[in-house]
């Protein structure tokens, strides 16, 4: 097992080590500036945009629960780009790359200094 395919599961705090991945994640152009005001590292958002890519992961952790996470690559309506993570049942979802999607409830995390939004049991996504 290789320490870039292990790591701790938000959820449950558990070692969770990757088994599959699909999809290539896409280059990340533009991040949200923090000083626009618009995100606030620990703020619950909504936000509507335009999917530019998307890739899956999926694994077991060490306690044996599967897990399922989704990552968007969502540009605004104003350009900012986010990455968007959407978790087991939202990572079911049927979303594709130009789909316009109104996000609701996501949680704004900061992660090696890039923003991010994470979803949760309440986050909803809606396509448009």
């Amino acid at each position: 097992m290789s320490d870039k395919n292990v790591f701790r599961c938000p959820h449950c705090g558990g070692l969770i080590q990757v088994v599959g991945v699909t999809g290539v994640p896409g280059e990340q152009v533009k991040q949200a500036a923090p000083e626009t005001g618009q995100f606030r590292e620990g703020d619950t958002v909504n936000f509507e945009g335009v999917i530019r890519n998307l890739w899956e992961k999926s694994g077991v952790s060490q306690s044996g629960f599967s897990w399922k996470l989704k990552t968007l690559n969502v540009e605004g309506d104003h350009g900012q780009v986010l990455d968007v993570k959407l978790w087991n049942k939202l990572a079911d979802e049927d979303l594709k790359a130009g789909q316009k999607i109104r996000l609701t409830g996501f949680k704004v995390e900061k992660y090696e200094g890039k923003l991010f939004l994470k979803s949760d049991k309440n986050s909803k996504v809606e396509v448009l």
